[in-house]
């Protein structure tokens, strides 16, 4: 992977040589390279409920995975999901090598979804603080009560990280 170079300060008349020309040729490629993992458009035969009312990995098998410099991750999903009952509350959440973005103890997750019919749900997240290395990532899912429901035999799902 390119490493990051410190911009320089431009001063009036600097000369522009092909060293600091290759300087933010590089930089650019370091941009381009950044880690990332994306799942887009995934169909997943049969829709995806859950009852538990605590953190369940939601959709198994659909993870992401990604070595990272150490730094910042940008996490997004999209989905269509739906209770039961119009008063029940569904909750999402982000999980990284078994840490749950957002819940950290509170009863509710970072995004949740209070309807009985199917409505989309988009949710970005910015993570600080990331270590570098290899790392997972999981959308988590569960209730207050009823049933949540994801939508992935008719809809698409998206889930994506990028390294920032």
């Amino acid at each position: 992977m390119t490493v990051w170079l410190t911009p320089r300060d431009w001063t009036e008349d600097d000369t522009i040589t092909a060293q600091r020309l290759n300087d933010i040729s590089q930089n650019l490629t370091y941009l381009e390279e950044r880690p990332r993992d994306i799942y887009h458009n995934v169909y997943i035969p049969g829709d995806w409920t859950t009852t538990s009312t605590t953190p369940v990995v939601a959709l198994s098998g659909l993870s992401l995975s990604l070595v990272t410099n150490g730094g910042d991750l940008l996490v997004g999903m999209s989905l269509n999901a739906k209770m039961t009952a119009a008063a029940a509350i569904g909750y999402f959440d982000f999980r990284l090598d078994g840490t749950v973005y957002w819940r950290q103890g509170a009863p509710s997750g970072g995004f949740w979804l209070q309807s009985d019919y199917y409505q989309t749900v988009n949710w970005i997240v910015p993570w600080t603080g990331i270590g570098a290395g290899a790392h997972t990532l999981e959308i988590m899912a569960w209730v207050a009560s009823s049933t949540l429901t994801i939508a992935t035999a008719s809809e698409v799902v998206n889930f994506w990280a990028l390294e920032t």
